[in-house]
């Protein structure tokens, strides 16, 4: 079971995806975030993503460097 945080940088990533993006960066979830008076540190949202990653529901594009959402989870959230 996710913590709030994660379930909370999870949402956003998913709202992101929903709404059209493909690659995630945590400054991208960051600024959701912010709009919606729920500011996090980068620090904490990068943390987030790494426990996402080894959830297997985040993954990190090693070209980019940017974060995507593991396939299964990208049907879910589009």
């Amino acid at each position: 079971m996710l913590q709030k945080r994660t379930r909370l940088v999870l949402e956003t990533i998913e709202k992101l995806v929903a709404e059209g993006a493909e690659l995630i960066r945590p400054g991208d979830v960051a600024s959701v975030l912010r709009k919606q008076s729920q500011p996090l540190g980068l620090w904490e949202i990068r943390y987030e993503f790494s426990t996402l990653e080894t959830e297997g529901i985040l993954r990190n594009d090693p070209e980019s460097g940017e974060w995507l959402l593991t396939e299964d989870r990208a049907r879910k959230a589009g």
